[in-house]
């Protein structure tokens, strides 16, 4: 059976993972290492729409862990050799830092996909 991560932003983390959380009209219940098993294809396929709060475990192989939450005092990663495919994985908080580390302005404003391209346009030039 599949198996969901919940992934918190830092300011939530003080709460923890462990508990049931409301996905749609279904009751999830995370364990302490904020992880649940989740049979329902639709119910994945709706955890899918939000990459910065679920991660889906891959069925085979060890479980890969979500992407990093960076510190408020890491400095912004470079925006250079990306493909959309290794963008797509990040969290909207990471991308916009990327984006802002490209010189991009009001960057808050962009969806995800908004920021994608934008971070692989300037990666054109």
């Amino acid at each position: 059976m599949p198996q969901v991560q919940r992934v918190l932003p830092e300011f939530h983390r003080d709460v923890g993972v462990a508990g049931p959380h409301m996905i749609g009209e279904t009751v999830v219940d995370f364990d302490a290492d904020g992880f649940a098993t989740v049979d329902d294809p639709a119910l994945l396929d709706l955890l899918r729409q939000w990459p910065e709060s679920f991660f889906l475990v891959p069925p085979e192989g060890p479980p890969v862990p979500p992407p990093a939450v960076p510190r408020e005092d890491a400095p912004p990663p470079a925006a250079t050799g990306f493909t959309a495919e290794e963008l797509d994985l990040l969290t909207v908080a990471q991308l916009q830092d990327l984006a802002e580390a490209a010189g991009l302005q009001d960057v808050s404003r962009l969806r995800k996909r908004e920021l994608i391209e934008a971070i692989l346009a300037t990666q054109g030039d």
